[in-house]
């Protein structure tokens, strides 16, 4: 059990919020239309997370806007997308 202020331990047989987000992008999403299926989606999936779906602070869409935006900038996204370009590489 979580202690105070302590986030539960996801159940085994439950995806992770962030791997069903980017799964859902993988099969569903509209920006995969050309590429479904490939590594390449699978790529533009993980990245398509990481700057416009992972959820960022802010109490109006404009700060959260601001947020993204400086995600990118700042580069504190460029690990996680760096590893997902090393998985997906032929």
């Amino acid at each position: 059990m979580a202690g105070q202020g302590q986030r539960p331990c996801p159940r085994q047989d439950q995806p992770a919020p962030a791997l069903g987000a980017i799964s859902n992008l993988f099969v569903h999403a509209d920006t995969q239309a050309g590429i479904r299926g490939t590594r390449w989606a699978g790529y533009n999936a993980l990245t398509e997370y990481a700057n416009h779906v992972a959820p960022v602070r802010g109490k109006t869409s404009a700060e959260r806007a601001d947020a993204r935006a400086e995600r990118v900038i700042s580069g504190a996204a460029n690990d996680l997308m760096e590893k997902a370009f090393a998985l997906t590489a032929v």
